[in-house]
């Protein structure tokens, strides 16, 4: 009897352990969370870009809009920004992405004001929206690996803290039946 409570209690304790350790990886614990959320905000901005210059007539005051929230935002992407709630990354996986797409900007950035008079710049400031594009997108690539071995090493802590537990949580079963037994023999 006492042997099969035991076995029902192990398999309880087993069958708890994969969902308490997906619970203890929640999103909202990641602290690059809302970082790469406006990281994957920025490509949309690019598109933006995009249609105006694709516009037949370009909104030259949209256009410096978006340019000053893009070069904003990815400064505190790269440097942290309270008023945005960015936090900035000294993480090299992202670091290193984050400073090509800033690189990639500033060459695109003086161009894209000329745009306006030459269609030639235009061509140009679409291929290098592009490539800044393809750049964003490697950035976002490893904001997303960054969650996703913060979430697995989340979730293996949780499993070494939950096993941890567990096995006091036996020990302490084995010793009120080893307990019991003896108080039973005497």
């Amino acid at each position: 009897m006492m042997k099969s409570i035991k076995w029902m209690a192990l398999f309880l304790l087993l069958g708890m352990q994969t969902v308490l350790a997906a619970d203890y990886a929640l999103i909202e614990r990641y602290a690059l969370l809302n970082d790469m959320k406006t990281a994957q905000k920025q490509q949309k901005e690019i598109f933006k870009l995009q249609e105006l210059l694709t516009a037949e007539h370009i909104d030259s005051e949209e256009l410096n809009r978006v340019q000053e929230d893009f070069n904003r935002v990815l400064l505190g992407l790269m440097h942290g920004d309270t008023q945005l709630h960015l936090k900035g990354t000294t993480l090299p996986s992202i670091r290193t992405k984050l400073d090509k797409v800033y690189q990639t900007w500033q060459e695109n950035e003086m161009l894209l004001n000329q745009s306006e008079t030459t269609p030639l710049y235009r061509e140009k400031n679409l291929a290098n929206l592009n490539l800044l594009l393809s750049v964003m997108s490697q950035a976002v690539m490893a904001y997303s690996n960054s969650y996703e071995r913060y979430r697995q090493s989340s979730y293996l802590s949780a499993i070494v803290k939950n096993y941890s537990y567990q096995a006091q949580q036996r020990l302490a079963l084995n010793r009120k039946i080893n307990l019991r037994n003896t108080t039973a023999n005497n």
